[in-house]
């Protein structure tokens, strides 16, 4: 409400322009997604210098499928008539007024997985914790 900035990939990664391959799961179509904190971010090769002189102790964040909604286009479309009808329903004419009237209401996590806001498909992996130092 008010950022100067917002992170989109998996917004972006569940359209047909995402550059990763579509992968048929149990019928239906999913688009591999992946956070910068994932072991398979920071295997790329943009890593590769930085990385080459340090072992990754930890892994954290998404690494899983979500899935194919569409092109970009019908999803920007879909999101900018969410974006309308609740600029509409608190009386918004504008985003500074969207910005300065909304209210921000605590959800039950039912409402959250209800609203489908989190649909990812994550395999299960086993983690290299043996390897890690805990300072034992």
């Amino acid at each position: 409400m008010g950022a100067d900035f917002v992170m989109m990939g998996r917004y972006f990664a569940m359209t047909e322009e995402s550059p990763t391959p579509k992968v048929s799961i149990n019928g239906q179509m999913y688009k591999p997604y992946w956070g910068e904190g994932t072991q398979r971010a920071q295997n790329w090769q943009r890593y590769a210098d930085s990385m080459s002189s340090r072992k990754m102790m930890f892994e954290e964040g998404v690494d899983a499928y979500v899935p194919l909604v569409g092109s970009m286009a019908e999803v920007l479309e879909t999101t900018l008539y969410k974006l309308k009808s609740t600029m509409l329903n608190i009386g918004a004419e504008s985003l500074i007024d969207f910005r300065e009237n909304a209210v921000l209401t605590l959800v039950s996590e039912q409402s959250i997985v209800e609203a489908g806001t989190s649909n990812v498909f994550q395999f299960s992996r086993k983690r290299e914790i043996d390897e890690f130092d805990w300072g034992t």
